[in-house]
């Protein structure tokens, strides 16, 4: 973040942090769109997604049945249930436009879904990851979000000085017992 404030370059990838996501979602929480960001963001939604759904994909997801209460509040109840989810408040179809107002380093609609790919920093398997983001090859998931995901170098690193240090104590242990292992 330090270097974009500095140059005002963006990466050609453009991935927040935990905390970067955090705080993104925190901001838009009060936004009429919030459910938009979530999807997104969380579950990895394409645009083409996003924009395309229906009232009548909808399952019973409560921050979806809580935006159409909303909706329904500004439009009133002749919505068609084909119509799409997220439009203007008089029920025109959004242009999405990510806003700078946040603080956080600039992210093009498209990168905000790879915040669904933080999963695997909370330890969920790549083919996991590969069906949340719908990408033909796991090779894909694993070039695109390994490589711009520090955090798992950093959370693998650390396992392995666990691991390593635990058998060091542990061999020294029985070295120091008289113990050898053959």
């Amino acid at each position: 973040m330090a270097a974009w404030r500095r140059t005002g370059e963006c990466p050609a990838v453009g991935v927040w942090t935990v905390e970067q996501l955090t705080e993104f979602l925190t901001f838009v929480r009060d936004d009429r769109l919030f459910v938009l960001w979530w999807l997104i963001a969380l579950r990895g939604l394409r645009r083409a997604e996003v924009t395309g759904l229906r009232w009548i994909d909808l399952d019973t997801l409560r921050l979806l049945r809580r935006h159409e209460r909303a909706q329904r509040g500004e439009q009133g109840d002749d919505r068609s249930p084909s119509a799409p989810m997220f439009t203007r408040t008089n029920g025109e179809a959004i242009d999405h436009k990510l806003a700078l107002a946040s603080g956080l380093p600039p992210v093009r609609l498209h990168d905000l879904r790879h915040g669904a790919a933080l999963t695997l920093a909370a330890g969920a398997d790549l083919r996991v990851v590969q069906g949340l983001l719908g990408h033909a090859s796991i090779v894909l998931t694993a070039d695109t979000y390994t490589s711009v995901l520090p955090q798992l170098y950093h959370d693998n690193a650390r396992a392995t000085a666990r691991l390593v240090s635990s058998a060091a104590r542990k061999t020294a242990r029985m070295v120091r017992n008289g113990r050898r292992r053959t």
